[in-house]
């Protein structure tokens, strides 16, 4: 028996095809293969079986004894093909059904997961979206807040810069007041004090050492100013001839300015301001003056003094 007859045999009771001819036998009569175990037959009873004729059923041993009929045997095995080729028509559309519902299962595994994926994915893109609002809002919140920030430092730096201006304003006009009560005032550096002085006579004495006559109405105050306050006099404490006994050494004293400017020439005049500063070595008891003294006073330029001009 070829291999293409071997892949028609199918058992006629349980229907499913086998390929190996030792596990089937084949009837005399009606052609037809039946596994050994499908009829109950094993071990030793196989090789009986196979050393005579098989008949499959008491039909075909009656057909057997009787002779038979040749056209009747003939219609038989036509039968027998025709239900061995149903047979086998009808393993293969099972096996394509099995197959089919094996694929079928795996398209709905494949489904199965694809529908959890789909789930996922959207949960996730939800997550996603609520996350993007989220982040939306804050942006729009921190936009708000950088807009109100962006606000409060353009007012700061306008009122910084208002500020800035008032404080050159108030600088200007500070600088102003002090160099209009400094307009007439001469400070001079370097005067030793003592007690029960008449200062305005010390200013008059001093002029006179210069060279210059200053007369009662030239200098209108004269006072010593301690130390780390104002070195100018208020306005209305403008008295002619009054004095202060203070501890310092310096002494404001105002003058008339043509007077100082036509007198003497180590005076300068800058800006309206008038500072003279010499160190004079002067007696601090007596303040008597000898003509030695006097000449020493007179040559302001020495390396013992110094003298400044400037607002």
């Amino acid at each position: 028996m070829s291999d293409d007859e071997g892949d028609h045999r199918y058992c006629y009771v349980c229907g499913n095809r086998e390929v190996n001819a030792e596990r089937l036998i084949e009837c005399v009569v009606c052609k037809r293969f039946v596994h050994f175990k499908c009829k109950r037959i094993f071990g030793f009873s196989i090789n009986t079986v196979k050393a005579k004729p098989y008949l499959c059923s008491s039909e075909c041993k009656n057909m057997q004894s009787a002779g038979g009929n040749e056209e009747v045997l003939k219609e038989i095995r036509a039968l027998t093909e025709s239900v061995q080729a149903s047979i086998k028509e009808t393993a293969y559309v099972r096996g394509a059904l099995v197959q089919m519902q094996e694929q079928m299962k795996v398209i709905a595994d494949t489904n199965k997961s694809i529908e959890e994926s789909q789930n996922f994915i959207s949960k996730e893109f939800e997550v996603l979206k609520a996350n993007l609002e989220a982040y939306k809002q804050e942006v729009h919140e921190l936009k708000q807040g950088n807009s109100k920030v962006q606000e409060c430092v353009s007012d700061l730096y306008a009122k910084n810069h208002e500020l800035s201006t008032r404080v050159d304003q108030l600088e200007l006009e500070l600088d102003r007041v002090n160099r209009a009560r400094l307009t007439k005032n001469v400070v001079i550096m370097g005067l030793p004090t003592c007690e029960n002085e008449n200062t305005l006579a010390l200013v008059r004495t001093m002029c006179g050492a210069l060279g210059f006559v200053c007369g009662e109405k030239d200098v209108l105050q004269a006072r010593h100013s301690a130390r780390g306050q104002s070195q100018q006099p208020d306005s209305g404490q403008q008295a002619a001839g009054s004095a202060t006994n203070q501890k310092a050494h310096s002494s404001s004293v105002i003058l008339r300015q043509h007077k100082l400017w036509r007198t003497h020439d180590a005076v300068t005049l800058l800006g309206g301001n008038w500072r003279i500063a010499q160190k004079l070595d002067l007696l601090a008891s007596k303040r008597a003056y000898s003509k030695k003294e006097q000449r020493q006073v007179r040559n302001p330029i020495s390396s013992s003094s110094r003298m400044f001009a400037g607002r």
